[in-house]
């Protein structure tokens, strides 16, 4: 059997996986605020790039405005040093300028200068954990239940709740799961009401018993009926309290009126803006989609 050697031409397609196209698959699923931290990170560690600085062109009525201001300034200047306008003041007006009563509403001249900018003037909030601390010290404790109450408030959440476990706490934190049992009704009296409860149920019945009224009824509301409540079926409460349908709406009234998160006065209200990736706009019948480039660096090959 012979064997020879032949040369063919077949045409053939493969995709592969270029640097440059893996790089271009990464920055597409890239956010706007994503794709800017990574070119800022790309121009930190890469020596080759650099960002373009945009420079404006000046405008000619701008610069010879400028101009006209110097040789206003340097006449003044020049006027002043003049030695036979130096004798020459005008007494009559400064004497006026000294006796001139203020004008009708017109601040005092000493206050006039500076206007204090209230927009400048950073407010601090208050926390829900200071709150309670600064509440504790006013409960008359000793050190000892200080410090147990002081464990309980670190595990309370933005919400208000207790995040753990008494067990979990105790654990945690080296002390007696009785200790902890003993503060946590004290520490569930502070304010706002409902804070230090473990779950919805609790958080409501703290504050009912803060009612001043009969809370006899919305106590067997919460504590055997919540899901009836949750689901607004009031005749089958109605039915199992032997109560009026309309008694039992109404009570159901103060119960939904209740803060099912104590803690939400304290929590942050930061207003947190959303930077858009593109923008849409309607120009005639059409819709022309923009990319949203501010903020993003111009780079070049340094």
């Amino acid at each position: 059997m012979a064997m020879n050697l032949k040369m063919s031409m077949k045409l053939s397609q493969q995709l592969r996986m270029t640097p440059q196209l893996q790089q271009a698959i990464k920055l597409l699923q890239l956010s706007r605020v994503e794709m800017e931290e990574e070119v800022r990170k790309e121009l930190n560690e890469n020596p080759v790039l650099e960002e373009v600085q945009e420079t404006s062109e000046e405008d000619p009525a701008a610069k010879s405005q400028t101009a006209e201001d110097l040789r206003a300034a340097e006449a003044q200047v020049q006027g002043d040093t003049d030695p036979r306008r130096q004798d020459e003041f005008e007494w009559e007006n400064y004497v006026e300028s000294l006796y001139k009563p203020p004008a009708q509403g017109s601040t005092p001249s000493e206050f006039s200068d500076e206007i204090m900018n209230y927009e400048n003037v950073i407010s601090t909030t208050q926390t829900l954990s200071d709150y309670l601390l600064w509440q504790m010290s006013l409960f008359g404790f000793n050190e000892e239940e200080e410090s147990t109450i002081s464990i309980l408030i670190s595990y309370i959440n933005d919400e208000g709740y207790l995040q753990a476990s008494l067990e979990e706490i105790a654990k945690e934190e080296g002390v007696e799961v009785s200790e902890l049992a003993e503060m946590l009704p004290f520490l569930q009296e502070f304010d706002p009401p409902g804070v230090g409860a473990r779950d919805l149920k609790e958080c409501l019945l703290i504050q009912a018993r803060n009612l001043q009224e009969d809370t006899n009824d919305l106590v067997e509301i919460i504590e055997h009926h919540l899901p009836d409540l949750e689901k607004k079926n009031y005749p089958a409460i109605a039915r199992a309290l032997n109560k009026d349908l309309e008694e039992v709406v109404e009570m159901s009234k103060i119960i939904l009126g209740m803060e099912p998160k104590p803690g939400r006065a304290f929590m942050s209200s930061d207003t947190q803006f959303i930077t858009p990736d593109v923008y849409v706009y309607k120009v005639g019948e059409d819709y022309v989609v923009s990319i949203n480039e501010d903020g993003l660096p111009r780079l070049r090959i340094s």
